[in-house]
């Protein structure tokens, strides 16, 4: 039975979110042996969303937003790696969504983002 898709409809800094998860997504899909984040996939085949509406949205967007997102979730590995019992806070995550596999068992991890 195919689930319903959920319907989308925001605004500013939440719909900016939105287009950052949705950069992961796209660029997983078309380039997943530099950047794959199933989690970010799996979220947006879930949405009645259409990106192609956009205008803001470039593939240089798309690729600058998973490149920094790369860059932070590298930089989270390290240091969970340098201190395994690490408490690691991800202010404003939106959409975040590989920050949740980073995390391990002798870590802990908190995400706070705006109410929406």
């Amino acid at each position: 039975m195919q689930q319903s898709k959920i319907k989308v409809d925001l605004s500013g800094i939440p719909q900016t979110s939105l287009l950052i998860l949705y950069g992961r997504a796209k660029v997983s899909k078309e380039h997943g042996s530099l950047f794959n984040d199933t989690k970010a996939l799996e979220l947006v085949e879930q949405l009645d969303y259409d990106f192609s509406t956009e205008k803001a949205i470039t593939d240089y967007l798309l690729f600058a937003s998973a490149a920094r997102a790369m860059q932070f979730d590298n930089k989270v590995k390290e240091y969970i790696t340098e201190h395994p019992y690490a408490s690691v806070v991800n202010l404003g995550a939106g959409f975040e969504t590989e920050f949740i596999a980073l995390i391990t068992a002798k870590s802990t991890g908190m995400i706070l983002t705006f109410p929406s």
